[in-house]
């Protein structure tokens, strides 16, 4: 055979043996909860490093609209997994038939909270009521249900308060414009977005004593009887790549996700600094040798409850329905 013969014959092996493997990689489809941001960095990691493929894993990364269309999406059999899914609108959701379920949690605890100028020392929102200071907030969000149990939570009467009702995209900038103003928000998010204009301090929900779940991984029961195996696999690369970036690597996990999406232009410094004010929300001193993603059915019980009391769900919900940590080991 000659030297073009063996060539070709070479060249045709390797294209026969890329398609095998290709065949055998079991793909899965990722519906994540919103745009690009730095708290995606795991998943884009753990393509960039090549750990889902050896896995046995094609995984299709898609970004999002949001926590509800995306479980919408996973009940229909669209995708097989959502990503950063906001595991208090999914319970909410399953008790009206969307039966999708929680399988590993990033953030231990909800990420909702305040945010206020630096200095003013307030650790409840009796202090807010007190210094009266107007506190912006958004009709119909996912804070509305949620704000008179938080304030009687933190010693205080909602009605008490002096709230101003402002346009998701005006509150960052009205929030900026006075000194004693507090707002509802998502404090690791945009606390770095502020800073410059507004240093603020923030009070989360759980710094007052009231539990409600974090986000994560959840996926259809549909797709948990059909593909665990597959699941699985997914679901501890992915904890194995969030890991990695949440002990010290948040840069290389940024750096994945803007070579993934540069068309996002996601400023890197600002998305550093949001990815590591998450981190108390991706701890929970309860879970100590626990695997990361496991979720404690004390805190989802406690959950089910405070969304209960606010009718959210109905009283006599379990939390066994709601999440397994079967597919974390």
């Amino acid at each position: 055979m000659g030297v073009f013969s063996k060539s070709v014959a070479l060249a045709a092996g390797l294209a026969a043996a890329l398609i095998a493997a290709s065949a055998e990689a079991e793909q899965l489809k990722v519906k994540l909860e919103w745009l690009p941001s730095g708290i995606h960095a795991w998943y884009h990691l753990a393509v960039e490093k090549g750990w889902y493929k050896d896995a046995g894993l094609d995984v299709f990364i898609e970004d999002g609209k949001g926590s509800g269309v995306a479980a919408q999406l996973l009940a229909t059999g669209a995708f097989d997994i959502g990503g950063n899914i906001s595991l208090g609108a999914m319970a909410i959701a399953r008790t009206k038939d969307m039966n999708n379920k929680a399988i590993a949690a990033m953030a231990q605890k909800s990420d909702m909270g305040f945010i206020f100028p630096k200095g003013k020392g307030w650790k409840s929102p009796k202090d807010f009521v007190d210094a009266k200071a107007q506190i912006i907030i958004t009709p119909g969000d996912v804070w509305s249900p949620f704000l008179e149990v938080i304030f009687k939570t933190g010693g205080s009467d909602v009605k008490s308060a002096q709230l101003v009702n402002i346009a998701p995209a005006a509150k960052n900038s009205t929030y900026i414009s006075t000194d004693n103003m507090v707002m509802t928000t998502v404090p690791p998010f945009t606390i770095p977005l502020v800073e410059k204009d507004r240093p603020s301090d923030q009070l989360m929900i759980y710094d007052i004593g009231l539990t409600l779940p974090g986000w994560g991984l959840i996926a259809s029961d549909a797709a948990l009887r059909k593909r665990p195996a597959e699941i699985k696999k997914f679901v501890q690369v992915t904890m194995r790549a969030f890991d990695h970036v949440t002990k010290g690597n948040e840069g290389e996990g940024v750096d994945a996700v803007m070579k993934a999406r540069p068309d996002a232009k996601l400023n890197r410094d600002l998305a550093i600094a949001q990815l590591k004010l998450y981190r108390p929300l991706f701890q929970d001193d309860a879970l100590k040798g626990k695997p990361s993603g496991y979720m404690s059915p004390e805190n989802w019980q406690k959950s089910l409850k405070t969304m209960a009391d606010v009718g959210l769900v109905p009283a006599d919900v379990k939390a066994a329905e709601f999440f397994s940590n079967d597919y974390l080991q």
